[in-house]
């Protein structure tokens, strides 16, 4: 694939909407930054289901990752040597299952953290269920390609 590498996030909250605007001015613009909502055709093993919980980088290669790893991919597009070297610490055990954690609980508080910077606060289904370790093993399986795809240029 030759498309550039794109994160895509829930366009119905703000704070995600404010996240992806700072990693499109962090990436430089090498980075899309896309609302799934928005989208025609989900990339293949990528759900509506997931994306209603966690957020998701597709390589150039087409291989995606979910939650802190998908920022660690999305940091890891910038020119900018912090971003870069961020990105990369957030992919290193043991400091990638503190950034998973701490995305679990920012993903769980998106709403409240949406209203605190004035944004519209989205609508969480908590009724959803969405199965964390069929995410990780997409996400295991394809991770290996998405991190080699995810320098640009």
């Amino acid at each position: 694939m030759n498309e550039a590498p794109r994160m895509l996030i829930d366009g119905d909250c703000g704070f995600c909407q404010a996240s992806g605007e700072l990693l499109i001015k962090l990436t430089k613009n090498r980075l899309v930054v896309e609302k799934w909502q928005s989208l025609a055709l989900l990339p293949e093993g990528v759900t509506e289901a997931l994306l209603s919980q966690t957020v998701a980088f597709v390589g150039t290669n087409g291989a995606v990752s979910w939650g802190a790893r998908a920022i660690s991919h999305a940091l890891q597009t910038s020119p900018l040597l912090t971003a870069r070297l961020i990105g990369q610490l957030l992919g290193i055990f043991p400091l990638s299952i503190v950034a998973e954690g701490v995305y679990q609980v920012v993903a769980r508080n998106r709403h409240r953290l949406s209203r605190a910077i004035g944004r519209d606060a989205c609508v969480i289904d908590h009724g959803v269920a969405v199965n964390q370790s069929a995410a990780s093993e997409q996400g295991a399986a394809s991770e290996q390609s998405a991190t080699e795809a995810a320098p640009v240029k």
